[in-house]
């Protein structure tokens, strides 16, 4: 039995197709009514209201569809909505920014800042500029807005009279430029804050620290002239001019010379890179008297070395080399010709005098007699020396003798072992060599085998590349448009399609549903699905036989599931059920049922077209169907 919804629904069918539309709306608001979550009928309401020309009351249904849409996330369909609204109200900036905010949320930025620049202009057109500041303001929450929002949004807020933020906003874009190379535009925007904040001009603002970053230009015909680069470059040049005949701007404090220093093209003069001056700028004469020149000066500083100790020139003057100590008289050699030898002391003079010639021949007697027994020593020692040489010499080749002999045992021990790792290893090379054949049969198999594997994958591979390709072929002859070279790629660009295809689709904007599901279906995800609601839109739009044959071509491809077949000929079988042709119908429901006997309650359709006979079918299979899930 119907519900009193189906009723209604029915009764505003007839009233639509009788052209009575004011009657329809009526059946229609109280369907909405009765189920104000169903979204689709209150979709057909607003339809119907625009129709009859009630604009409002049908603006009112679609902001009720895009607030539903948007509190679910439905970002592309709540967009598709409020483009209804904006067709029927252009001129309105709420919609306009409720389309900026939505298309924010979805990514599309571009979109965004374009409604956001619209309720801009037209604000500013208006006069209201403190409306204009508030959407510029929002404008710069959106990733990739231009930097230039940031300088209309200071001019608009000078304009508003809202000085303050407004310096903010023109030092902050100040400062995105200086770290830019846009050296142009940095001048245009320092001078327009130089313009419109005079007071505010100090060395920590950008208009000062443009100035300073520039170079200094200095005046040819100055270089030419030669003339001094700084005031206190002439005062060094022109020593005589005295300090009180200065100009004023040269009497500079020490701390502003400190901290602007003037940057000098001159080179110094040849006497200022070896002297450090020492100023006191307090007295501005003084600062005027240039430092003395080094200059190597044949003077005798030799009366006052020794008293001014503490003289700074007496640190940087070079050492005097010493004077030599002179000899006393009596250290000092003879000027004759011969030299003469130094007078002995009074009592070695006495001695030689004493001297007995005849102990003196005693004396080399008794030498000789030394010498004599010293020679003895000398024998004696050579003798041992030898003795001991030869013992050495004994030792040395009785050590050698048993080294050689250790020697010649450790050889026969190394032969040994060496003759013994030849055998062994002989042996493991003829074991190696056994296995090595082994290896060499049972590897030369895994080949064969392997050469056979992969002979049968690529045969395999062909096929199913040549079936791929005639599938390609046959969903490219289906859409052509998502699949052409130059067709987007992006997963995200089509999931978007996807969706708004959806919502048209739900809206009744058929023709709009089919154009996005041909470009969704780039995503080969969702190509089936694509096609099974290009089918439905088809049927809906009245053209059975295009719905038909977009179905038949489906089928015809040769890469589908089993699913996917099953799921195709259950929407051709239920098409072609609806257009009169109940024995093609049976025999594709027929075919779902042997694929999948609980697919979408087939059975039932089965026997309500076939009657008795679809009765028997089901009650002579009860336990396939106890055994579906």
């Amino acid at each position: 039995m119907a519900s009193k919804k189906d009723k209604i629904l029915e009764s505003a069918q007839r009233f639509v197709l009788k052209g009575q539309i004011d009657k329809a709306i009526k059946d229609y608001q109280q369907v909405v009514v009765l189920d104000p979550k169903e979204v689709r009928h209150r979709q057909r309401l607003a339809e119907l209201l625009v129709r009859d020309n009630r604009k409002d009351e049908a603006i009112v249904q679609y902001e009720d569809i895009a607030r539903h849409y948007a509190d679910n996330s439905y970002y592309l369909k709540a967009i598709a909505v409020y483009k209804q609204i904006q067709r029927l109200v252009p001129e309105s900036k709420d919609v306009a920014l409720h389309l900026a905010e939505l298309n924010a949320k979805q990514g599309l930025n571009g979109n965004a800042l374009a409604e956001y620049g619209q309720v801009a202009t037209q604000y500013e057109k208006e006069g209201d500029l403190k409306g204009a500041v508030k959407v510029l303001d929002r404008m710069l929450s959106v990733d990739g807005v231009p930097a230039a929002t940031r300088l209309k949004l200071a001019e608009l807020l000078y304009a508003s009279g809202d000085p303050e933020r407004s310096f903010e906003e023109f030092d902050s874009y100040a400062a995105q430029l200086r770290n830019g190379s846009d050296r142009a535009a940095l001048a245009q925007v320092t001078d327009r804050i130089a313009e419109l904040f005079p007071e505010r001009q100090t060395p920590e603002t950008p208009l000062a620290a443009v100035q300073s970053a520039v170079p200094p230009v200095y005046d040819p015909a100055a270089r030419e002239l030669d003339l001094p680069a700084s005031p206190y470059d002439a005062v060094a040049e022109f020593p005589g001019v005295p300090g009180d005949e200065l100009p004023a701007s040269w009497e500079t404090p020490e701390l502003e010379l400190t901290a602007a220093p003037v940057a000098s093209s001159v080179a110094p003069l040849p006497w200022e890179s070896h002297g450090e001056l020492d100023l006191d700028l307090s007295d501005p004469a003084e600062a005027a008297a240039p430092p003395v020149p080094e200059i190597d000066l044949p003077l005798d500083f030799s009366h006052s070395l020794n008293a001014d100790e503490h003289n700074p020139f007496a640190a940087t003057a070079a050492p005097e080399p010493a004077a030599p100590e002179l000899p006393s008289f009596g250290d000092l050699p003879s000027f004759g010709g011969v030299s003469e030898a130094p007078a002995p002391p009074a009592a070695e003079a006495a001695g030689m005098l004493e001297l007995d010639w005849p102990e003196e021949i005693d004396l080399s007697l008794e030498l000789e007699t030394e010498s004599e027994e010293a020679a003895s020593v000398t024998e004696l020692a050579a003798a041992a020396e030898e003795s001991r040489a030869a013992e050495a010499a004994e030792e040395a080749r009785q050590q050698a003798a048993a080294k050689e002999a250790e020697e010649a045992q450790q050889a026969a021990v190394e032969a040994e072992r060496l003759a013994e790792e030849e055998r062994v290893a002989e042996a493991a090379r003829l074991e190696e060599e056994a296995s090595a054949a082994e290896a060499a049969r049972l590897a030369e198999e895994a080949r064969l085998a392997e050469a056979a594997r992969l002979a049968e994958a690529a045969r395999a591979a062909e096929e199913i590349r040549a079936v791929e390709e005639r599938t390609s072929r046959g969903w490219q002859e289906i859409f052509p448009e998502a699949l052409a070279p130059d067709a987007a790629r992006d997963l995200d660009e089509l999931e978007s399609h996807y969706d708004l295809g959806i919502a048209y689709k739900e809206m009744g904007k058929l023709a709009g549903a089919v154009k996005e599901f041909a470009l969704a279906a780039g995503n080969e995800r969702r190509r089936l699905d694509c096609l099974i609601l290009q089918s439905i839109c088809y049927r809906e739009m009245g053209e059975s036989d295009q719905a038909q044959e977009l179905l038949q071509r489906g089928l015809a491809l040769e890469l589908l599931g089993d699913a996917e077949r099953t799921s195709l000929r259950y929407e051709l079988a239920d098409l072609l059920e609806g257009s009169g042709k109940v024995e093609e119908a049976l025999d594709l429901y027929r075919q779902v049922y042997r694929d999948n006997p609980g697919f979408h309650h087939v059975a039932e359709r089965i026997g309500a077209l076939a009657g008795e006979e679809g009765l028997d079918i089901i009650e002579l299979e009860p336990e396939e169907e106890e055994l579906v899930p």
